[in-house]
């Protein structure tokens, strides 16, 4: 995890072609070894700097050979990884067939204490949104609110920024409240 966590700060700190590039030559490693588990966490990572440099094809494809890779059971509760990458990809993509199936996915409840589950709240809070479920969509931002002041503690928490499709689903709703305050 400490050599996917690095990747990710490069992709994070503006250098997306060296985090891709390390992520090729660590996959190679791991395919010559037979390192199953390790490919499918490299291939997240991959995903993940795709969708965050607006390759979107590329993160769900991508995102969709990490996921495949293991079971449900061996993704444990970093199956919010790929999963977030997958309603993330999907649903900018207006895949909507592959973002229901999705949906389905049965994950466990420890992924919801982890910052997987708080990026898979919010993936999914977007696919709920883009289809104009907006008492899910809201329900996914404020259990995710939730979520980050117990994970997070409440000073982190009040750190984040606000959501927009908090502000999205508000205005579906025709509410006069405001509802950013569930997308923490």
């Amino acid at each position: 995890m400490t050599v996917a966590a690095a990747i990710l700060a490069l992709a994070r700190g503006g250098e997306g072609d060296a985090a891709i590039t390390w992520c090729e030559r660590l996959h190679a490693e791991g395919t010559r070894r037979d390192a199953g588990t390790w490919q499918a966490l490299l291939d997240c990572v991959r995903a993940d700097t795709s969708l965050r440099h607006g390759d979107l094809s590329a993160a769900a494809e991508q995102a969709q050979t990490a996921f495949s890779r293991l079971t449900a059971a061996s993704w444990g509760a970093l199956i919010g990884y790929p999963l977030s990458v997958l309603l993330a990809a999907n649903t900018a993509l207006d895949n909507r067939r592959v973002t229901a199936e999705h949906l389905r996915q049965t994950v466990p409840e420890a992924m919801f204490e982890t910052v997987w589950g708080l990026r898979c709240l919010r993936a999914r809070g977007h696919c709920h949104l883009a289809v104009g479920h907006v008492l899910s969509t809201v329900g996914d931002f404020r259990e995710r609110g939730d979520l980050s002041e117990t994970t997070r503690g409440s000073t982190q928490a009040r750190r984040q920024p606000p959501q927009q499709p908090a502000d999205g689903a508000r205005e579906l709703a025709g509410e006069g409240r405001s509802v950013t305050a569930y997308g923490h």
